[in-house]
């Protein structure tokens, strides 16, 4: 294989494996409504995760006309404990849909260390882009509250992203 068709076999390979993930992780569902989902616990790379998630989305950004970029602050750690798996299934879902309601312009998934003491990191992720946003009054809704967002046709909130820190219960 030359060297861009074993780029497009790996992209196949990892998004088989990233459309595996959701398949089980909507199987899980009722676990994370009980609260007993088990979170896996194994060191990761973090800017590779974001990468990942990046590269598979690219297509589809592309389709669009959008520049999808991947920011990692050079100053910020990359190796954690976590669950790899369910980061990316998070960053996957808000880059997806960022892309989703970006008409034109781009989405910038940006990570950055917010504080870092004995060994341990606190980090920021955040997904902006230039689509419809979402209303002021409706930003600190929990997920649930998401499809009760009403918003005008061809709304415009430039610059409001989606705002993810990093929390303790998916990694230490």
């Amino acid at each position: 294989m030359t060297p861009e068709q074993k780029s497009y076999a790996e992209t196949v390979r990892g998004s088989g494996e990233a459309l595996l993930g959701i398949i089980n992780d909507i199987l899980d569902f009722s676990k994370i409504e009980a609260g007993k989902l088990d979170l896996e616990i194994v060191p990761f790379d973090l800017h590779s995760a974001l990468e990942d998630v990046v590269e598979l989305l690219a297509v589809k950004a592309h389709e669009k006309k959008l520049e999808l970029l991947l920011w990692y602050a050079p100053d910020a750690p990359r190796e954690f404990l976590g669950d790899p798996g369910r980061i990316r299934q998070v960053a996957l879902n808000l880059v997806s849909n960022a892309i989703k309601f970006t008409e034109n312009g781009h989405v910038l998934v940006e990570a950055g260390s917010t504080a870092a003491s004995d060994g341990v990191a606190s980090m920021r992720i955040a997904v902006h882009d230039t689509g419809i946003g979402i209303p002021a009054d409706r930003q600190g809704c929990s997920s649930r509250d998401s499809s009760r967002w009403t918003l005008p046709p061809r709304a415009s909130t430039a610059a409001r992203g989606w705002d993810w820190p990093f929390p303790g219960s998916l990694s230490s």
